[in-house]
């Protein structure tokens, strides 16, 4: 339950034993060394009255044998030592560290600095300290761990822990704000004890801390970071943010809204989700807001979203009146010198009582309206809406919600996603978390803990995520490569994570959207655990990272079409370069699916490696290893493939459509002229390769994608979408395909087994 690893039994704290103030280490040792011992005998024997439990052998008599007995005693932690744990207050909270504080390993760790308010030494042991109010003790002090008078600890929230630095709370603090507790020891009966201390701190950037003004005082402020030194050695970094009389959320009934601020400050707010600080429609804050269900109200942005858009059938297109909209309202402080606090978004709900909204995550985004209209630089207008690049990222709020209560809320840069898609009046979306807006991390688990990395453990946090509008299937199985994704797991290749919630931006219903992870390079540190400053993409033939390791694949590409690939060395040439199974895996799963878009149009097609080696990690051997996305022109969709079509067939004696692109398009749009193709008709050649090809397709089609576990999910998955998909149509105007599309999506599952392992056999016939 401690949570700490120790070389002994014993803990001497040098608050203690030296006198000097405990700034977050502890010194671990089997017999204290001669100047612990005369500290330790000052603080028994100073001329002032001893301790009521002074003598400890209970003779009357006060010599050495109590100085040993109580030595021991407290050492041992089988004694409390003086001091009222009361006293203890959690002081300074950094929930996004970056420079404050170093760990011994160089990383950087959240903490928590707690300080003794009184003049006496307080007993820490059996002393919980947690972010969850279920459960008190996350961390437990153990016995004998003494904080001196008006001393500090420093804390270190979900980082590594050191045997130089034995406390380390192992739950990691939400940038985002929460509850931190701090709680005395558990009674007897294993109940809770009393509450020492708790604090609930707001949004931080990075390296900001909430702390007291005053260390143990009762008045908090948004600070630069003081780890272990006095508070009131720093000046506040802004004004505290105004205060909401209710939180974010899903509500009944209307109700007034109330906004407060600290003395002396101007409160300034909006309701279109505009900033406050800069927008022209920012109002000054004089009285309640009235929130209420929004319904019948003109939806604002919704018909000049479309009015460009090229797609015939939206050319009629009228927002519902009956849209369901929500209430965002945006505040800030000013102060009387022009300054401004962090701003505070909330999103409230009225009378919003469809499923989906409580069995998915809603996500409200707010940004100017400009961000997105404006004919010059809005990114969902036409002209605009295919611009790749930071230039074209736009600062907005998101707030989720999941169970209808409100989870997570960050500042972040977001940009139009997607290829052809991006023309969709319900565009993609990839979110950024970047300190120019906030924390550098989303510290929320979007995908429920079915993003994990390579050793089973779950990934709680991303750089970016992305929120899909169904790709080229909009408008009928939105699911096709959310199920393939889920059947691949576990092959030996990537896949991302999923999950589905509804969006509103600026308060108005923007429809179904699949959230994924992003696939990049923080993707590859997450999963892998290999630095993203160490790993080289290649991705639809565009290269990142090492030139040096995107050149030397090139060479090998080029050398593999013509080389002897059934002569062993140059095979193990091959197996050196490249993750074999991982590139088998990846034919075969888009072999089964006969997806269209990837190895038979040479795209969608991305690997990666770390450009540097390490032996301490066996996925950072420098081998090239491949990732599953954007599958959805398969399994029959626009009679693209049925169950019987020989895709192995086609692709060994036919050859592939790349779009057109010759050798010297290619180069002269800076990419690799590489066909996957190409490379693996060479691979298929040697006799090892095809029989481990065979042996894999086998299994992707008797195990991974059986009917028998397709079946079900198509059930499942169609069901979960349903109801927020026939809103979504609604709200978009366009027809609901899914009828007609699921008895062939079946069908092709049904029946895609038998054909696939036949034509894949008979390929291996052609080579063998």
């Amino acid at each position: 339950m401690t949570h700490i690893k120790l070389r002994s039994g014993i803990i001497l704290c040098s608050a203690l034993l030296a006198g000097t103030m405990l700034s977050g280490t502890a010194v671990a040792a089997e017999t204290p060394d001669a100047a612990s011992v005369r500290a330790l005998q000052s603080y028994l024997l100073k001329e002032t009255a001893p301790p009521d439990s002074a003598d400890a052998d209970g003779n009357g008599i006060l010599n050495a044998s109590d100085l040993t007995l109580l030595k021991r005693q407290i050492l041992s932690g089988s004694r409390p030592h003086s001091g009222d744990a009361s006293a203890l207050r959690i002081n300074e909270i950094c929930a996004s560290n970056k420079q404050s504080f170093r760990a011994p390993d160089g990383s950087s760790p959240d903490w928590i600095e707690l300080y003794n308010s009184s003049s006496e030494p307080v007993s820490l042991g059996g002393i919980g300290l947690s972010d969850s109010k279920k459960n008190r003790y996350s961390f437990v002090f153990p016995a004998g761990t003494v904080l001196a008078g008006k001393a500090y600890l420093l804390i270190p929230c979900g980082g590594e822990l050191h045997d130089s630095e034995p406390y380390c709370a192992p739950f990691k603090l939400s940038a985002s704000g929460e509850t931190i507790y701090l709680t005395a020891p558990a009674a007897a009966d294993g109940s809770d004890g009393e509450t020492l201390d708790q604090v609930k701190y707001p949004v931080l950037e990075t390296d900001e801390t909430y702390g007291r003004e005053t260390d143990g005082g009762a008045v908090w402020r948004l600070l630069a970071p003081t780890a272990g030194t006095p508070n009131t050695d720093t000046a506040q970094v802004r004004l505290s943010a105004p205060e909401f009389s209710q939180k974010a959320g899903f509500y009944e009934d209307a109700f007034q809204l109330t906004l407060t601020a600290d003395d002396g400050c101007t409160i300034l707010y909006t309701t279109d989700g505009s900033d406050p600080q800069t927008s022209e429609t920012a109002q000054v804050y004089s009285g309640s807001i009235r929130i209420q269900d929004r319904t019948g109200e003109r939806a604002s942005l919704s018909r000049a979203a479309l009015s460009e858009d090229i797609m015939h059938y939206y050319d009629d297109y009228d927002a519902s009146d009956s849209m369901d909209q929500a209430t965002v309202v945006r505040a800030v402080c000013k102060g009387a010198d022009g300054t401004f606090s962090r701003t505070v978004t909330n999103s409230y709900f009225i009378s919003r009582t469809a499923t989906f909204y409580q069995d998915m995550k809603v996500i409200s985004i707010s940004t100017d309206r400009d961000n997105l209209l404006d004919p010059e630089h809005g990114i969902f207008m036409q002209a605009n809406c295919m611009e790749k690049g930071r230039e074209w990222e736009r600062p907005v709020n998101m707030q989720v919600f999941s169970g209808q209560k409100p989870v997570y809320s960050a500042d972040l840069g977001m940009r139009v996603s997607g290829n052809y898609s991006r023309i969709y009046p319900q565009k993609s979306m990839t979110f950024y978390a970047r300190s120019e807006y906030g924390p550098t991390k989303m510290h929320y688990d979007f995908f429920d803990g079915a993003a994990k990395d390579c050793g089973g453990g779950e990934i709680g946090e991303f750089d970016a995520v992305t929120l899909r509008n169904g790709g080229s299937g909009f408008d009928e199985l939105r699911f096709r490569d959310d199920i393939n994704a889920e059947l691949a797991t576990g092959l030996d290749i990537g896949t991302q994570a999923k999950n589905y919630c509804v969006a509103f931006i600026n308060g108005e219903f923007w429809g179904l959207y699949t959230i994924q992870e992003r696939l990049n390079e923080d993707y590859i540190e997450s999963h892998y655990h290999v630095d993203d400053d160490n790993v080289t993409i290649l991705k639809n033939n565009e290269g990142s990272g090492s030139d040096a390791a995107l050149d030397e694949f090139y060479e090998l590409y080029k050398w593999a079409l013509t080389a002897d690939l059934k002569d062993p060395e140059n095979y193990a040439r091959i197996c050196e370069a490249m993750d074999v199974q991982s590139f088998i895996d990846y034919v075969a799963v888009q072999s089964y699916i006969c997806n269209w878009d990837s190895l038979q149009a040479n795209n969608n097609i991305m690997l990666w490696r770390a450009s540097e080696t390490d032996s301490a990690n066996p996925y950072a051997d420098g081998k090239w290893r491949f990732m599953l996305f954007d599958t959805e022109w398969s399994a029959g969709f626009l009679d693209s493939s049925f169950p019987e079509n020989d895709y192995l067939g086609d692709l060994i004696r036919n050859g592939i459509g790349f779009y057109g692109m010759s050798e010297e398009d290619y180069e002269e749009a800076g990419l690799y002229y590489i066909i996957y193709a190409d490379l693996f008709r060479s691979l298929m050649r040697n006799r090892d390769f095809a029989e481990q090809f065979r042996a894999s397709h086998e299994k992707v089609a008797n195990e991974y994608f059986a009917w028998e576990r397709v079946k079900p999910l198509i059930d499942a998955y169609n069901a979960r979408i349903s109801d927020a998909f026939i809103l979504t149509a609604k709200r978009f105007v366009f027809d609901d395909m899914r009828e007609r599309a699921l008895p062939s999506y079946r069908a092709f599952f049904e029946q895609r087994g038998e054909y696939a392992l036949r034509y894949c056999d008979e390929v291996i016939d052609l080579y063998f």
